[in-house]
């Protein structure tokens, strides 16, 4: 089941380097599944095909058919148990613990989900490209789930999933934090562990994950610069982005000062009428700055000289009837214009890359215009500009080759593979309630199991405040809150409930017993009466006890009873009547049977000590009795008991 609810039947087992053709098809009951998606492992060769099942009338077991071509179908004994509820509990493994809480649990189920906010991630490979190393661009709004407190601001709780394994993928996040086109590289390490990778064979799913607080930025930019070492060149002194400039500025603010990633130094432009704009959505959902005819960005910090030449890259679309003189890049040295790069007769986003040999000093160079006066305007969007102060390789794969596919890889100029968000298919986080309280500590391990650490039990006098429904507060004294889990709406609660039980009985026996004889099991006064039994039944510690702990009423009555004092003080025992007729095998009689009542003391008194009355309904010629003491466990520890 993926985070979002969807069901899914996986077929495997297929043979190495085989793939099933797209009429391969299933028959679940009367549901047809066609359309699979292809998970495919380029480390075994081997494929599994996954059906989405869409039918929300199916349940239970359920005969799954199979055809090759779509038509004729045949059935080799394969049942699918499916089952009605997409979200359960099943259960908690340690349903105890103290009023201090802090105690590990762990909760199984089904379709637990993520506790942070999920959106689905299509990786669209239609070039047939190994991605097994490559990193994908992945393009989304980070600002909306910032704003809407989802997000932490600078980003530091998204992380990239597999849904197959749940494991996390390797990601950068380049640009556009807390903006409407936050740019991330999404990639597959070498070291990692999984087996479905972004082959052009590869249909997995994927997603993002975000909103657990706490959570620090795991983000790697080795996975970007490893591919694409030139980024890492000495020679590169300029790489300015407009996403940078979009993770402080708005839709058409005028652009001052642009920051420049290979340098501390930005490019710059005092004059307000000389400034370009930024404009959002231009291309791949990224923005671009806009030079209107009359603007012009200072490089500033850029070597005064240059011994072998430049190279310059620019993702650049050219207004219609612009000037091919227009300067992209214009050097200068004194009032001289010793070189250019000019934006050309192209129009359309492009990826222009080019280089230039050049030997002599630099004394200015910009963007936009001639570097002194006024001509030779650009007219045209630039998303990115890079310019080195050295000449890039020719030789494929690398220099050149490189540069031009990271650029067209990031802003998707022509068949490049890319990470498609669902923006639409937002899912909330998955919650886990005690009663009608959050808790906060619930790490989720995957669909079907979760951990949680044990918040502490309200206070005494504030048990009012909890709901009614979600609390009982038993004879024997444990609280108990039934447990709850919650999906985009849909509910599922626990037949479990978490119990709170008071550790009093190590604190009677500390305030009542010598040292050395405080066990449970012990029977410190030497009257065949365990100490735990004697805490339960309020019995005189201190000294023998001189009868039975019950008594027993005439025979001849009509409705025989037995009765026992129950101290209510002692929370953290369970106390039971069993019986017996042969004193091997004993029945236990439940604590809500309505044969078991509480005979109300008279006067009242706040001594916390209750009378017990067991009345048997169902009569028999005879019959033996017992009274079972059960030390509660908190979390791991095993129960003790006396009888």
């Amino acid at each position: 089941m993926k985070p979002n609810g969807d069901r899914y039947l996986v077929v495997s087992g297929m043979p190495e380097g085989r793939i099933p053709d797209r009429e391969f098809t299933l028959r679940l009951g009367p549901a047809v599944l066609q359309d699979h998606r292809l998970i495919y492992s380029t480390k075994t060769h081997r494929a599994e095909a996954y059906f989405q099942i869409e039918a929300e009338n199916l349940s239970g077991n359920i005969p799954v058919d199979f055809s090759l071509d779509g038509e004729a179908f045949q059935n080799n004994g394969a049942v699918l148990d499916l089952q009605g509820s997409s979200l359960l509990i099943n259960d908690v493994d340690v349903e105890t613990t103290s009023p201090s809480g802090g105690t590990m649990h762990t909760i199984s189920g089904r379709g637990f989900g993520s506790t942070g906010w999920t959106l689905p991630l299509v990786m669209e490979n239609t070039t047939g490209e190994d991605l097994n190393h490559a990193p994908v661009p992945v393009i989304f709004n980070s600002r909306e789930h910032i704003e809407t407190g989802r997000m932490s601001p600078d980003c530091s709780d998204l992380r990239i999933l597999h849904w197959e394994t749940g494991r996390e993928l390797k990601y950068w996040i380049e640009s556009g934090i807390n903006s409407e086109a936050t740019l991330l590289w999404v990639k597959y390490g070498d070291d990692s562990p999984l087996m479905n990778r972004f082959s052009h064979l590869d249909e997995s799913g994927y997603y993002l994950s975000f909103g657990e607080s706490g959570t620090e930025s795991s983000g790697d930019s080795t996975i970007v610069y490893d591919y694409f070492p030139e980024l890492l060149d000495e020679g590169l002194k300029v790489w300015v982005s407009a996403n940078r400039l979009a993770e402080t500025q708005q839709d058409g603010d005028p652009i001052s000062s642009w920051p420049n990633m290979a340098s501390p130094t930005f490019l710059t432009q005092a004059d307000p009428s000389a400034k370009p704009s930024l404009k959002f959505n231009q291309l791949n959902q990224l923005p671009a700055a806009n030079f209107n005819g009359s603007a012009y960005l200072q490089i500033n910090g850029f070597p005064r000289q240059v011994s072998e030449g430049l190279t310059v890259f620019s993702v650049i679309k050219s207004d219609p009837g612009h000037d091919p003189q227009g300067r992209l890049i214009s050097i200068g040295n004194g009032d001289r214009e010793t070189d250019n790069v000019r934006q050309g007769r192209e129009r359309g986003w492009r990826v222009f890359g080019v280089k230039r040999a050049y030997s002599d000093s630099i004394t200015a160079i910009g963007s936009g215009r001639r570097f002194a006066g006024h001509s030779h305007y650009m007219t045209a969007d630039v998303a990115e500009l890079l310019v080195f102060s050295n000449l890039q390789s020719n030789s494929t794969g690398v220099g050149m080759d490189r540069i031009r596919k990271y650029l067209e890889r990031k802003y998707a100029i022509g068949r490049s593979a890319r990470g498609v968000v669902e923006a639409n298919r937002l899912l909330g986080p998955t919650r886990f309630y005690l009663g009608e309280n959050l808790i906060e500590s619930v790490t989720i391990l995957d669909s079907r199991t979760a951990t949680f650490v044990a918040p502490p039990l309200p206070p005494f006098g504030n048990r009012e405040d909890l709901s009614p429904l979600a609390m009982s507060t038993l004879p024997i004294g444990p609280v108990s809150l039934t447990m709850m889990v919650e999906r985009d709406g849909e509910t599922a609660g626990s037949g479990q409930p978490l119990t709170y039980f008071l550790p009093a009985y190590d604190q009677w026996s500390r305030d009542n017993l010598p040292q050395g004889r405080r066990g449970g099991l012990e029977d410190s006064d030497g009257d065949g009466i365990m100490n735990l039994l004697e805490f339960a039944t309020s019995s005189n510690i201190s000294e023998p006890t001189g009868g039975p702990l019950f008594s027993v009423s005439s025979p001849e009555i009509a409705a025989p009873y037995m009765e026992f004092h129950r101290n209510t003080r002692a929370t953290d025992v369970l106390l039971s009547v069993e019986y017996s007729s042969n004193l091997r095998d004993w029945t236990t009689v439940p604590e809500h049977s309505p044969d078991l009542t509480v005979i109300a003391p008279s006067p009242p008194d706040e001594s916390g000590l209750l009378r017990m009355r067991y009345s048997p309904s169902a009569r028999s010629p005879e019959i033996y009795y017992r009274l079972r003491a059960t030390k509660i466990p908190i979390a791991d520890p095993p129960p003790r008991d006396a009888n």
